[in-house]
């Protein structure tokens, strides 16, 4: 699920329940929390090139799993 799938979600769900969301701009100098974790490597975000999945879907394929797939 990308990242606009999730604000729309969370755009429906405030609406549903009738909850209101305000937005703050923080500049980054005062951010440097967030900021920091931002930089981080999220080394369980396993993903393939499509352009090997489907050279290796050609040569052993077809294949009926994608475990790289989005949940």
């Amino acid at each position: 699920m990308g990242v606009q799938a999730i604000a729309v979600d969370i755009l429906n769900f405030s609406l549903s329940n009738n909850i209101q969301l305000r937005t703050q701009w923080i500049p980054e100098a005062e951010n440097d929390r967030a900021d920091l974790l931002s930089r981080f490597v999220d080394k369980d975000d396993w993903s393939m090139n499509s352009e090997v999945f489907h050279d290796l879907d050609d040569k052993w394929g077809p294949h009926t799993i994608d475990r790289f797939a989005p949940l």
